[in-house]
């Protein structure tokens, strides 16, 4: 018994969850890189926002895609102030507020603390 709960307890950290960024194909045979707006774990459909695509007009826009078709990314790109002024545009052209004050708190801190650590001592 203890074998499959440990089971469904490795689906269950493996299943995508809003906020996670990914990378893969969508519904429409896209590449697409960006982030999880929703997801429906009943017909394992995604909603997310592109960053990247190789269909230009799909970026900033939110597309659908099969869970199954997705690849969770690391979670590094709160250390990349590049990649946050890049989320912070794309927060901007949502109309994100919460979002866009998140993301720009993220980069103060990041560049705060990288200036500390540039200083002289």
């Amino acid at each position: 018994m203890r074998g499959g709960r440990d089971m469904s307890e490795q689906l269950k950290q493996a299943r995508l969850a809003e906020g996670d960024w990914v990378a893969g194909t969508s519904v429409n045979d896209e590449r697409i890189r960006g982030y999880v707006r929703s997801c429906d774990p009943l017909d394992g459909i995604v909603t997310v926002a592109v960053v990247e695509s190789d269909r230009a007009e799909s970026v900033g826009k939110t597309v659908y895609a099969k869970e199954a078709q997705l690849k969770r990314l690391p979670d590094d790109v709160a250390s990349d102030p590049e990649a946050l002024r890049e989320l912070i545009d794309l927060a901007l052209s949502a109309r994100d507020e919460a979002w866009f004050y998140e993301l720009t708190a993220e980069l103060i801190a990041l560049t705060a603390v990288r200036g500390m650590s540039a200083a002289p001592a």
